[in-house]
């Protein structure tokens, strides 16, 4: 992807959880910790727990709890990728020594692992919220998985089935990061949802378009300009207004970066 407002506090933060729970051997242990590094590795001064954490920290949310905001986004975010990457077989470069079954097991438990944080984090919000919240990650997840399938199946692949897979994975993805920051600021998250799930269908059109990647280049120019203008004016309409300057200037940076808007 693209970096964030990186602070490696909330690496530290995650760092130091998983030190903390590998000490009982239950939920994790040291060998399976050192499984699991690699992959909060390859996603450092990618992942969106410092985007998280700045936002919830905008919002009024205490450090220490934006912390863990972040730190779950860190750890979901790195599950997500290597889930990814498991499916597109490019995890050699992390794990070229590891057999493939404990690939695996690292990936599931390192995805395990993100509903035991995020039940720390949720803990203190009412029961309706707090459920909703614990389930997000895997409707999330779900959702992605839908659109993995397309990206590698690619039949058909044209410019409809680039959109939808760019909205339900990395869309959906960063929706649920907002969601995460608005909850636990205690705001409506409606309108942070929307404006995530629009700021992450841009960030893949950027990430697509920098990499230089195929699948992309496959498609004509004017229509994945079109579509990369609509996700850019859908970023601008929505109202979050407890943290509309953050927002902005967020909005403004990721805008600038997309090439394809100054075609």
């Amino acid at each position: 992807m693209l970096p964030f407002l990186n602070n490696p506090a909330v690496s530290r933060c995650t760092r130091a959880w998983l030190g903390e729970i590998s000490e009982t051997g239950t939920l994790l242990d040291a060998e399976c910790r050192l499984l699991i590094q690699p992959v909060l590795d390859k996603v450092r001064g990618v992942h969106p727990g410092g985007l998280v954490f700045s936002l919830s920290r905008e919002l009024k949310v205490d450090e220490p709890r934006a912390l863990v905001a972040g730190s779950v986004c860190e750890m979901f975010y790195a599950a997500c990728s290597v889930t990814d990457d498991l499916q597109d077989g490019d995890t050699d470069a992390y794990f070229s020594d590891v057999p493939m079954s404990l690939r695996i097991n690292a990936q599931v438990q390192l995805l395990s692992l993100v509903a035991v944080r995020l039940a720390e984090l949720v803990e203190t919000l009412d029961p309706g919220m707090r459920c909703a919240l614990m389930l997000e990650p895997y409707r999330t997840l779900a959702i992605m998985l839908t659109g993995q399938r397309l990206e590698l199946v690619r039949d058909p692949w044209d410019i409809a089935t680039y959109e939808r897979v760019a909205r339900l994975s990395a869309g959906e993805q960063f929706g649920t990061y907002f969601r995460i920051a608005a909850a636990v600021a205690d705001v409506e998250p409606a309108s942070f949802v929307e404006y995530g799930r629009s700021f992450g269908t841009l960030l893949q059109i950027i990430a697509d378009d920098e990499t230089d990647d195929s699948r992309l280049r496959s498609l004509p120019v004017d229509r994945v300009t079109s579509f990369s203008r609509t996700v850019a004016n859908d970023l601008s309409d929505y109202s979050c207004g407890h943290a509309a300057s953050f927002l902005n200037e967020l909005t403004r940076g990721v805008v600038k970066r997309c090439r394809l808007l100054s075609a």
